[in-house]
C-alpha cells in the first residue's frame, strides 16, 4: 500500500505548556532530529511506497538544514513545505488538509516527538489491513499505548485482539498521530478543520472544542482504531507519558 506520511515540526516551543522537562532531558531540536531519524529508519523497512510530505513551522536553519540531510538518506521521496503563518493551528490545517487530498492508500499524520521501533510503519500497514478485513469497514491506527488510556478517569471499555507480532487493542482516543485511509479525512472533514482551526485558541477553549469533540469524536462512534501492545512510537513527552514498560532509552540509543 502506498502511504503519504505527512509530518509537522517545529524546534522551538511546545504546544503544551509544561514547567517539567521532557523525560528524555533533551532540547526539542535534538528530539526532533532523533525522532525523524526513526520514522525515516522505520520508512526504510517498509516495502511499499512512501512519500514524505513535510511542514515546517518555522524553525531553526539547524533543524531544517539536519532533517534535510535525514530524509536525503531515504529511498523514498520528500517534499518540504515552509509554512508562512506561524503556530498550532496554522501546522494542524496544513497537514489535516493535505491528507484530505492525498490520493494514496493511507495516510500517517505524524508529530515531531514521537519515536519509532523499525518494524514501526510495516506493523501499522499491516495491521490496516489485517482488521480491515476482518471488520469490514474503515479503521485507524494509532501508534502508542498512551498509559493516560489507564488511569480511572479515562478507562473505556477495550477489545483485546491478536496482530501479526504483537497484541493490539481497541481504542476511542489519540493524540494527532495517527494513520488511516484518506476517505476517512475526507467523510469526516468538518471535526478535522474544527480541530484544526479551533484547538487550543480562545474561542475553542471557552466551547470545548479538542481532541474529544473532535478527531477522538471519529475513533468512538464512527470508526474503529486500534493501538498496539506494546507502543510501536513512543511519545517523547512528560513523565506521566513515559511507558512504564518499555525501555525507552535503549531505543532512543539504537536511533543513530
Amino acid at each position: 500500500m502506498n502511504v503519504d506520511v505527512i509530518l509537522r515540526t517545529h524546534s522551538f516551543i511546545d504546544i503544551h505548556a509544561n514547567p517539567t522537562p521532557r523525560y528524555c532531558g533533551v532540547d526539542k531540536t535534538t528530539l526532533v532530529i532523533k525522532c525523524v531519524k526513526s520514522l525515516v529508519q522505520s520508512a526504510e523497512n517498509y516495502d511499499g511506497k512512501i512519500h514524505f510530505v513535510w511542514f515546517d513551522d518555522h524553525s531553526s536553519q539547524k533543524l531544517i538544514d539536519a532533517l534535510h540531510e535525514i530524509f536525503k538518506t531515504s529511498k523514498h521521496t520528500y517534499e518540504f513545505n515552509p509554512l508562512e503563518l506561524r503556530g498550532w493551528n496554522s501546522s494542524g490545517h496544513a497537514q489535516f488538509d493535505r491528507g484530505r487530498s492525498s490520493t494514496a492508500d493511507l495516510v500517517y499524520f505524524v508529530e515531531d516527538d514521537y519515536l519509532h521501533y523499525p518494524s514501526a510503519i510495516t506493523e501499522m500497514v499491516n495491521a490496516y489491513e489485517t482488521f480491515k478485513k476482518n471488520l469490514g469497514g474503515e479503521v485507524a491506527i494509532h501508534p502508542y499505548d498512551d498509559p493516560d488510556n489507564y488511569l480511572p478517569l479515562f478507562i473505556d471499555e477495550t477489545r483485546i485482539v491478536l496482530g501479526k507480532n504483537r497484541h493490539w487493542r481497541t481504542n476511542k482516543y489519540s493524540t494527532f498521530t495517527f494513520m488511516c485511509n484518506p476517505e476517512i479525512v475526507r467523510k469526516f472533514w468538518s471535526r478535522f478543520y474544527t480541530c484544526a482551526t479551533e484547538y487550543m485558541t480562545e474561542w475553542g477553549e471557552e466551547n470545548g472544542i479538542q481532541e474529544g469533540t473532535t478527531i477522538n469524536h471519529i475513533w468512538r462512534w464512527e470508526v474503529t482504531m486500534f493501538t498496539p501492545i506494546p507502543s510501536l512510537a513512543l511519545h517523547m513527552g512528560y513523565e506521566r507519558q513515559l511507558d512504564p514498560y518499555i525501555d525507552w532509552k535503549k531505543l532512543w540509543d539504537s536511533i543513530v
